[in-house]
């Protein structure tokens, strides 16, 4: 259990710190006015605790996840594949419950850019960073 913990937390704060920080620098090659107002520190700086506060529920879920799978899967590939996909329904979901009916869901606003750019880090982490049985 220790180590899917690790595995999780490396998987999401590589999300929660790598995604603005693409979104800013793609922001700022699409749009090279985006940060002209706000400086793309601030939003940058805003958005990690942004993503810290409101994802931590889904990264609890996430290592819950990771724990179970590993205890009851013994195809490390398969363990992958679920992670992979399951993290990517799990920020979906988590960006989709914050929107409200005063501010619905687009796909022309920071949100979508930003949950996009949360799902290729958690994709990528998934992918990237080892996983081990011995949890």
């Amino acid at each position: 259990m220790k180590y899917s913990f690790y595995y999780s937390l490396k998987v999401w704060l590589f999300s929660v710190f790598l995604a603005p920080l693409i979104y800013i620098i793609a922001e700022s090659i699409y749009n090279p006015g985006a940060f002209i107002s706000e400086p793309a520190i601030e939003i940058y700086i805003l958005t990690v605790l942004f993503e810290l506060a409101f994802s931590f529920i889904t990264w609890l879920i996430f290592w819950m996840i990771i724990v179970i799978a590993i205890k009851y899967l013994s195809n490390k590939i398969i363990i992958k594949w679920l992670i992979f996909i399951l993290g990517i329904i799990l920020t979906v979901l988590t960006f989709i419950s914050l929107s409200s009916g005063e501010n619905p869901f687009s796909f022309h606003d920071i949100y979508w850019g930003i949950m996009l750019y949360n799902c290729l880090c958690i994709g990528i982490g998934t992918w990237l960073f080892g996983l081990s049985r011995q949890a």
